[in-house]
């Protein structure tokens, strides 16, 4: 466990964790550098210092839409080691880390949203196949509803929060790498 001073109230911290917050201030830092001690602050810029115990009310916008959680399953990662794929070597639990969120329409009905994902079920399968950079010649040439189902799980969620302010920016991905 490391000493260190919390640089808006100048009390003495102490670390043992990456991420720690100052007790009397409630100013959260991460640890980038532990010797020599380098610590980033995570709420910096914020009008006031966000605590646990005095939360300033953050107004987030709904958005009029419901998300689909695409996971890929088992097979998804069989046909990743089949084509012989740079990725491959990873475990089923590591494909979590890959899965899409789609915004679709607001339904009123779960069973609505569902109904939307199975009628679009051919461009999301092509979609999550073209998102691991392959051929075409690679993707399995009988893609039904079946295989769909065996590839993938669809979680939907009906609640959609904006938590930042300003527009949506909306693009094809390839600009994303511009933005980071």
């Amino acid at each position: 466990m490391l000493k260190g001073t919390c640089p808006n109230c100048e009390l003495e911290i102490f670390i043992y964790e990456e991420i720690i917050e100052c007790e009397s201030c409630g100013l959260v830092m991460r640890v980038t550098r532990w010797d020599p001690l380098e610590l980033e602050l995570l709420n910096e810029g914020s009008a006031e210092v966000a605590t646990h115990d005095k939360v300033k009310k953050i107004q987030w916008n709904s958005v009029h839409r419901n998300i689909a959680i695409v996971k890929l399953k088992a097979p998804f990662l069989s046909w990743l080691k089949a084509i012989q794929h740079p990725d491959a070597n990873m475990t089923v639990e590591d494909l979590d880390q890959y899965s899409s969120a789609l915004l679709i329409p607001d339904f009123g009905l779960y069973e609505d949203s569902r109904a939307y994902i199975y009628s679009h079920y051919q461009a999301i399968f092509e979609n999550e196949l073209e998102s691991w950079g392959q051929d075409e010649a690679d993707f399995p040439k009988q893609r039904d509803l079946k295989m769909f189902e065996e590839w993938f799980d669809i979680e939907i969620y009906t609640t959609v929060l904006d938590t930042v302010d300003g527009e949506i920016m909306k693009g094809d991905g390839s600009d994303l790498d511009d933005e980071w």
